[in-house]
């Protein structure tokens, strides 16, 4: 079966996690035999890292790089051979065609929002913005119809996608599931630093901001000689207010901005940190959380993330974003026992096998075959 990914960017782009979360997810379709290809964007590539606008074979699959986002040439000739179209996103204009044609063709069509039809993600710009994006997405449900399945990474996620798209609109729940990364061995017990740590992006969406004020409220925090380092792209007018803030808190040395951190490097980033820190409004699902536990290392996450399991299980905590409770919480990390930190540590390090790709993939491949079932008797 030939499956057409289409993506804003892909791995090795590091915009977000749903470059990475698009590239495991077709090493994992690749292993079982479907033949992918993959149409995206130049976006936050360097020059060297790829070659663009040839394809090029990755792990199994094929990719092109366009730097012609205009030129739809190579992607309607995709689709026109291809059975299966996953596409990233439900709000991007230029793909809204594609999804129009896919359906006049027979093709089976997955769209995958990523957390587009989250209330956070479509207010950000204002509410005159999200009013727009509400009437787009309700002519892309006439239009669309069942003639698409929507894929949802949590439940939150799968409300939002039956509030926007409809109660009966044909959807699937399947967590994100990756290539986990190798273990750093036993780093956090040879040479652990004191460290709190936040990855990702530098938006105002992920609460940074919060969990920065909580510090002060953290009685442990402010007693010991531990920091919080902030791994992300430094740029942009959130970057300067975050600047800001820590001045006007008086935590200068005690956060500290690392910028862009790949690869290997981040790998020991998480192994050597306390815990990670995610403390979204709103996340569909979060990436970071599998690479922090895959190390070893609990979460402190949101109540806006989906990610309760870090409490069942033992692998951290699933609270609410105010300063006060992260506060409390950073405390009661900071003063576990040596046997019951490394305890939780082992949790942790459990708990990420859970979402291994290649061990999951045939949920994939079973939802795929039941819909091109659906849609070709």
């Amino acid at each position: 079966m030939r499956l057409l990914m289409t993506a804003w960017s892909f791995f090795p782009a590091q915009e977000g996690g749903t470059s990475n979360s698009l590239y495991w997810l077709a090493s994992g379709l690749a292993q079982v035999g479907y033949e992918i290809r993959v149409v995206t964007t130049d976006r936050y590539i360097s020059h060297e890292s790829v070659q663009f606008d040839k394809w090029t074979h990755l792990n199994g699959f094929e990719v092109i790089y366009q730097t012609n986002y205009q030129d739809k040439t190579i992607l309607y000739d995709e689709l026109r051979k291809c059975d299966v179209l996953l596409n990233d996103g439900v709000c991007k204009l230029s793909y809204f065609k594609l999804v129009l044609k896919a359906i006049s063709q027979g093709k089976s069509v997955v769209l995958s929002p990523r957390g587009e039809l989250m209330s956070a993600a479509i207010d950000h710009k204002g509410t005159f913005y999200g009013f727009l994006k509400r009437i787009f997405f309700f002519i892309i449900r006439l239009l669309y119809w069942d003639h698409v399945v929507y894929h949802a990474t949590s439940e939150d996620e799968l409300s939002s996608i039956h509030k926007y798209m409809g109660r009966y609109c044909r959807s699937i729940l399947v967590p994100n599931y990756m290539i986990l990364p190798d273990v750093v061995n036993n780093t956090f017990v040879l040479n652990r630093k004191d460290y709190l740590l936040y990855v990702g992006r530098l938006n105002a969406i992920k609460n940074i901001d919060e969990l920065i004020r909580s510090l002060l409220l953290s009685n442990v925090f402010l007693k010991s000689n531990l920091t919080l380092k902030i791994a992300g792209e430094k740029d942009g007018e959130y970057y300067e207010y975050l600047l800001n803030l820590i001045k006007s808190l008086s935590l200068e040395g005690r956060v500290e901005f690392l910028g862009t951190v790949t690869g290997e490097q981040k790998n020991i980033l998480y192994a050597n940190a306390k815990c990670l820190c995610l403390m979204s409004k709103s996340e569909n699902f979060g990436n970071v959380v599998i690479e922090a536990l895959r190390q070893g290392t609990p979460v402190i996450a949101s109540t806006g993330t989906p990610w309760q399991i870090l409490e069942t299980t033992g692998a951290g905590f699933w609270i609410e974003a105010k300063p006060e409770d992260i506060g409390r919480c950073v405390d009661a990390i900071l003063s576990l026992r040596e046997i019951d930190y490394l305890n939780m540590r082992q949790k942790a390090s459990s708990l990420s096998n859970q979402f291994n790709i290649f061990l999951n993939i045939h949920r994939w491949v079973e939802i795929i075959e039941e819909f091109q079932g659906t849609i070709h008797k």
